[in-house]
């Protein structure tokens, strides 16, 4: 019986030590991360689910009251979480596309004013691979997504990721223009049409969510249709007003949310000719557009680029 006794004694002693061991252990390498836990995929960063306060306080543009009723009303949405490029794609980055999808070239696609800045070899200008890539219709910033496994971002999901966590800030790290906040957007509307005002992706502070340029460099294509006209006002039943809460995405469909999102896709028969398309950028709640059709020779077209997102796997 004492035998077993010491036995019993000796297991206990070696259980503590192990025990120790072990705790000792988790406190130098830190917590085991959960199974559930999955990395961001390269280049890309996790944006929380969550609901949040979409659209411009009362007060804000109070010399463009047009662009101020865009904004309006401030209504919550919800949006699942989704993983955002941590900046927009650049030069290079779409060059690779066109490498491994020539129809995308710029002697292929009879669209005045693509890639108006490349030459016909479809080289970008020298120097400039980590600048964003400009002269882009909607339905090529659709494509490259395609080829990228992603897909472009709803304008609920570009607020919820441009405010960084920041619920009340008009722009992504506070709530007043500073250096490495705005960045360049200042120059969006006069240097960046002279060729300047843009810099390297990357080059100022990311916001809390990790997105750099949210307010800088380049305005960004999203997937929502634009229902106001320019130089219209919003009619009472402006998609803004009464979008739905949960995942919404404008469009002529009658499911407005992204779950209806495969039938709204080039290749699914929808005529995208219908109504322009969102863009966003400078303040967190800024709204501008891009004229309907596959692409047109704007102007404007030299100050819109896109940055991509991707769907969590259930």
């Amino acid at each position: 019986m004492r035998q077993y006794t010491w036995i019993i004694v000796l297991i206990l002693i070696a259980n503590t030590v192990i025990f120790t061991s072990c705790e000792r252990m988790e406190r130098m390498i830190g917590p085991a991360i959960p199974d559930t836990a999955v990395p961001s995929p390269e280049s890309m960063v996790l944006i929380p689910a969550g609901k949040f306060e979409m659209g411009s306080p009362a007060g804000e543009f109070k010399m463009d009251n047009l662009q101020f009723r865009w904004t309006q009303p401030v209504h919550t949405v919800y949006v699942d979480a989704f993983y955002m490029d941590t900046h927009e794609v650049t030069n290079l980055e779409y060059k690779r596309f066109l490498s491994a999808n020539p129809e995308w070239q710029k002697d292929s696609v009879s669209i005045e004013g693509y890639l108006a800045h490349w030459d016909a070899n479809n080289n970008y200008p020298e120097g400039k691979a980590n600048y964003p890539v400009r002269y882009v219709p909607w339905l090529a910033a659709v494509g490259y997504a395609e080829w990228m496994g992603k897909r472009l971002p709803t304008e609920a999901e570009w607020e919820r990721a441009a405010r960084g966590g920041l619920p009340n800030a008009r722009f992504p790290l506070s709530d007043t223009p500073s250096d490495g906040d705005v960045e360049n957007a200042e120059h969006h509307l006069m240097a960046v049409q002279e060729g300047n005002g843009l810099t390297p992706v990357g080059s100022y502070a990311p916001n809390g969510y990790g997105l750099y340029d949210m307010s800088g460099n380049v305005f960004e294509f999203c997937l929502d249709e634009f229902d106001q006209p320019p130089g219209a006002d919003p009619p009472p039943e402006a998609f803004y007003s009464i979008s739905p809460t949960h995942n919404p995405l404008n469009t002529h469909l009658e499911n407005k949310t992204i779950a209806d999102l495969e039938n709204y896709l080039p290749g699914s028969g929808y005529d995208h000719s219908i109504a322009g398309k969102v863009v966003r950028g400078e303040r967190v709640f800024s709204r501008g557009f891009s004229p309907p059709g596959p692409f047109h020779a704007w102007p404007w077209h030299i100050l819109i680029g896109f940055r991509c997102v991707q769907d969590i796997e259930p």
